[in-house]
């Protein structure tokens, strides 16, 4: 008997602890690691001591903290995604575990039975909530945007009434409150309503943003295409002068030759080709390179990262002078790992006196390297730090690129990544492979 009940004790810990932690690692993976379980279990301990309904707030203040200290988050951000797990489970687990208990009575059942019930209804509620976070998707990255403050601020003020009515509640019925315990069911459903309209809400906006942000991004891309065409008809108007000049300059060097006039041969040399001869080295004419590019991913973004550089007076070199064919990577993925390094280029370029970016593009067997080599700032770079979240030499609030670049690569087998830190450069090649090459 002994056994069975303390068996109940391991139920009981484990419908409080597993339904916070599969619920919260759909936020972020960081939650699965079991240092944090045995956080939360000392926690829960701790303030269940003081008080067992107040064990509700030691769930958020958890939720906080590893938001806030681990995963980076704005305090704002920690605190709704606190509040946000915290309302989602205890208004769903309230309203299902009170209608339950309203028609089943388990007073005269074992520790052991009790508890067996007790985490069946966790793990039901557990489940209903991941759905719920499925289908009404908040997403971290959108809802830390600086455009939804306002909307995180009213939605920070709605959780916390809901989560103080749930403590409340859950306090008043340890005490035996003859009122709370007739209307509970009626207050968890008010409880889920709220919860469910403020989550949609958010949803919805998320949504509208979303297409807005894409909408704006096509009439971006069509504006950086359009400004690409234009460049590449002046770089090809150019040329076509230069043949002009070329054709004329012949036509008057032959008969100075044919008539041995080394004087006017000699002058036409030094006045016509070798100052052609440094336009066209001075001249960029790597934008034609992307033709030999045969990956669209690669194209449009090279595309509008040169006309982002030439934008900031940054010198941009594009090498591509053999085929270069598509990468067994899906587009989404390749597009978001060049993005972030060129992006970092640019960035790391800018804050020199003289900025050159330098992207060279090579195939080679079953491999495609894709190499951005940028100007940066004399001093000091952790090779082992570059990569971890938060890290940054540019300020607060920054060091994310890296670390979602090794997020992607992580995803596939088949693409791996280098760096090379200078005095005054940093290099940085992906390497994609084909899959299932030997």
């Amino acid at each position: 008997m002994v056994n069975i009940d303390f068996l109940g004790v391991v139920f009981a810990l484990l419908s409080f602890i597993f339904p916070r932690i599969f619920i919260a690692s759909h936020i972020d993976k960081i939650f699965l690691k079991k240092r944090y379980w045995a956080c939360l279990l000392l926690l829960h301990i701790f303030v269940a001591h003081i008080h067992i309904a107040l064990s509700w707030i030691g769930v958020s203040l958890f939720y906080y903290l590893i938001f806030f200290y681990k995963v980076k988050m704005r305090k704002d951000v920690a605190l709704f995604y606190s509040l946000y797990l915290f309302i989602s489970y205890s208004s769903i687990f309230g309203f299902f575990s009170s209608t339950f208990y309203r028609i089943f009575s388990t007073q005269r059942l074992s520790l052991f039975y009790a508890e067996s019930i007790g985490l069946a209804l966790s793990l039901i509620s557990a489940y209903i909530v991941s759905l719920f976070m499925k289908y009404i998707y908040i997403s971290p990255k959108i809802i830390g945007n600086l455009y939804f403050l306002t909307l995180l601020s009213y939605s920070n003020t709605v959780f916390l009434i809901l989560s103080a009515m749930r403590i409340s509640t859950t306090v008043l019925i340890v005490e035996n409150n003859t009122f709370i315990t007739n209307f509970d069911t009626a207050i968890s459903l008010f409880i889920f309503i709220g919860y469910l309209l403020t989550t949609s809400h958010i949803h919805e906006r998320q949504l509208s943003w979303t297409y807005e942000q894409q909408i704006e991004q096509k009439e971006q891309e069509n504006h950086n295409l359009n400004q690409l065409v234009t460049k590449l008809g002046t770089l090809y108007d150019e040329i076509r002068g230069f043949r002009h000049d070329f054709a004329g300059i012949i036509s008057s060097l032959a008969p100075a030759i044919d008539h041995q006039d080394m004087s006017t041969v000699d002058k036409l040399f030094h006045e016509a080709f070798l100052p052609m001869n440094q336009k066209l080295s001075k001249a960029d004419y790597t934008a034609f390179n992307l033709k030999n590019i045969e990956d669209i991913a690669f194209r449009n973004v090279l595309a509008q990262k040169m006309i982002q550089a030439q934008a900031e007076q940054i010198e941009f070199h594009l090498e591509a002078r053999q085929l270069i064919p598509k990468v067994d990577t899906p587009m989404l993925e390749v597009i978001r790992l060049l993005s972030i390094l060129l992006d970092n280029a640019i960035e790391g370029a800018s804050a020199t006196d003289h900025p050159v970016i330098t992207v060279a593009l090579t195939h080679e067997g079953s491999t495609v390297t894709f190499t951005v080599q940028n100007t940066r700032q004399p001093g000091p770079i952790d090779a082992r730090k570059i990569w971890e979240k938060g890290y940054s030499t540019k300020g607060e609030q920054r060091g994310i690129g890296l670390a979602m670049v090794l997020e992607i690569i992580h995803q596939f087998d088949n693409v791996e990544i280098e760096t090379r830190i200078d005095t005054d450069t940093f290099t940085q090649s992906l390497i994609f492979e084909e899959r299932g090459a030997s």
